[in-house]
């Protein structure tokens, strides 16, 4: 007789990595993210200034309403202490003049751009909304000889409609140098460099995206320096 031998089963294959092998996955996967991510960053900073720009056209919307409805006189904003980003002044407010009548409670979805600037100058209260808490600056209602902080020779007359070219900026996305070495702006509150860029929309309702180095300074208010657009209105360079 011959005895019974167990036979040995077949190894099909073998299972599971090599560490060389997972690391050579983890090293592709980390590629490929390290080649996406600067795109999908792009993709978002995109949305971000669409959203702004929508923002802003929604601001000079209700502007044009308030001057159909006032015989072409701008929501006022003349007189010292009349900062461009302030909704206060002496009791007379853009909340209760513009806001309120013309845009709705829409200071969260209009007034605040969705940028990085958002939590820095949105708090969660709203507190000091009706005072400087907004993300955009309002140009209109300043007169030529109203206000001595224009830092131009031929200031703008944006008291009215009309009364200046249309390609001059009426709102725009902050970008305010705060003094040593400070800065605020679209999508880098309080920081050392200038910001990349605001969204401004005209007087005659152009909107569009400028870079830092097409800015300049046009507005000073209590140390704080505001930029807009260089080139936007003849006469300024």
């Amino acid at each position: 007789m011959h005895s019974l031998q167990a036979t040995p089963t077949p190894h099909h294959g073998r299972h599971g990595f090599t560490l060389i092998e997972l690391l050579v996955v983890i090293s592709i996967i980390a590629l490929l993210i390290g080649i996406l991510l600067p795109a999908l960053v792009a993709v978002r900073n995109s949305a971000i200034r669409v959203q702004c720009a929508s923002n802003l056209r929604q601001a000079h919307m209700a502007t044009m309403n308030y001057a159909a409805d006032h015989n072409d006189w701008l929501p006022p904003r003349s007189g010292t202490g009349a900062a461009p980003h302030r909704m206060q002044l002496s009791g007379q407010t853009l909340h209760d003049t513009l806001v309120e009548p013309y845009l709705g409670d829409m200071r969260n979805e209009t007034l605040f751009c969705p940028s990085s600037l958002y939590e820095a100058r949105n708090p969660d209260n709203h507190s000091q909304y009706v005072i400087n808490h907004v993300t955009y600056a309002y140009f209109g209602g300043y007169g030529p000889d109203s206000n001595p902080r224009w830092q131009v020779a031929n200031r703008p007359d944006l008291r009215r409609v009309g009364r200046d070219p249309s390609t001059t900026p009426l709102w725009t996305d902050l970008a305010i140098e705060m003094g040593s070495g400070r800065w605020l702006g679209h999508d880098a509150p309080i920081v050392a460099d200038p910001p990349d860029g605001q969204n401004v929309v005209s007087l005659g309702g152009s909107t569009r995206w400028f870079d830092s180095d097409s800015l300049k300074p046009i507005y000073i208010d209590t140390g704080n320096t505001f930029y807009w657009p260089s080139g936007q209105r003849p006469g300024f360079d």
